[in-house]
C-alpha cells in the first residue's frame, strides 16, 4: 500500500539518508511503517552500536509504544531517503473508533492480547526463569502469524529482541543466548535469512509448555544445559 492511499488520519513523514528517525531512551508514542526506503535499527550494548535489523518497505518498527509507555529499546537511521507512515495511539484510536465495528473490535482484542501478555511475561521474568519469560514471549509473537508452506511460523530475531528489551529488560546477548538453548534442545530453529535471523517453530501455541519442561529438566540434570 502507498502513502497515497493510507487513511488520511495517519501522518507521513519523509527522512533523509543517515537522519535519526528517534533515538534508543527516548519516549514513545508512535509505530512506523516504511512506505519507501531502508532503515538501520541499532543498540547500545557495553558501550558498542550494534546493528539489530535493517528494514526495508512494508516493514513495521517501534510497535511497542502502541501498547505501552516504555522507553525505545533501539534507535531507528534511514539508510537512505526513506518515507514513512506514523501510527500514534491518539490516532490508531480516533481511526479505530471511525472504522467498522468488526475491525475495531478485532484489532482491540489484539492489542488487549499482547498487553495482558506482556504483563504475564513480565511477571514471570522475575525472577522464576528469564528462559521461560522470553519463551511465553515469543510464542505470544508468533501466535498470530501465519504458517509458511514448510508448517513453520516465522519470527525475526530483530523483533524479539526489541520486544524483550522493551519488556523484559533483557540485553540482546542475553536474548540469543537463551534462544540457542531453546534451539539445541530442538524448541525452535535458528536460521540466518539475508542479512538478519529468523525463529522457525511448527507449534508456537506449546513453546512455552515445552520451554517449562526443559527448565525442569535441566533443574534435575545441570549438565544438560551446556
Amino acid at each position: 500500500m502507498s502513502i497515497s492511499q493510507m487513511p488520511s488520519a495517519f501522518q507521513t513523514k519523509a527522512y533523509h539518508q543517515r537522519q535519526t528517525i528517534f533515538h534508543e531512551g527516548q519516549d514513545g508514542s508512535y509505530a512506523c511503517i516504511i512506505n519507501q526506503g531502508r532503515v538501520e535499527v541499532t543498540r547500545e550494548v557495553d558501550g558498542q552500536k550494534v546493528t539489530l535489523a535493517e528494514l526495508g518497505r512494508g516493514d513495521l518498527f517501534g510497535e511497542m509504544a502502541l501498547i505501552c509507555t516504555e522507553k525505545r529499546t533501539a534507535s531507528v537511521v534511514a539508510l537512505e531517503y526513506t518515507e514513512v507512515v506514523i501510527f500514534d495511539r491518539d490516532r490508531l484510536t480516533k481511526a479505530l473508533d471511525a472504522s467498522t465495528p468488526l475491525l475495531n473490535n478485532l484489532v482491540r482484542s489484539l492489542i488487549q492480547r499482547l498487553a495482558s501478555t506482556t504483563g504475564m511475561v513480565r511477571q514471570q521474568a522475575s525472577p522464576p526463569d528469564p528462559m521461560l519469560a522470553l519463551a511465553h514471549l515469543a510464542q505470544a509473537c508468533m501466535e498470530p502469524c501465519p504458517p509458511d508452506a514448510q508448517g513453520y511460523h516465522n519470527l525475526p530475531l530483530a523483533k524479539l529482541t526489541d520486544h524483550a528489551g522493551a519488556i523484559l529488560r533483557m540485553p540482546p546477548k542475553t536474548v540469543k543466548e537463551h534462544l540457542r538453548l531453546l534451539a539445541r534442545h530442538h524448541l525452535l530453529i535458528l536460521e540466518r535469512v539475508g542479512e538478519g535471523v529468523t525463529l522457525r517453530v511448527k507449534a508456537p501455541m506449546q513453546l512455552a509448555q515445552q520451554a517449562t519442561a526443559l527448565a525442569e529438566s535441566l533443574k534435575d540434570c545441570p549438565g544438560q544445559a551446556g
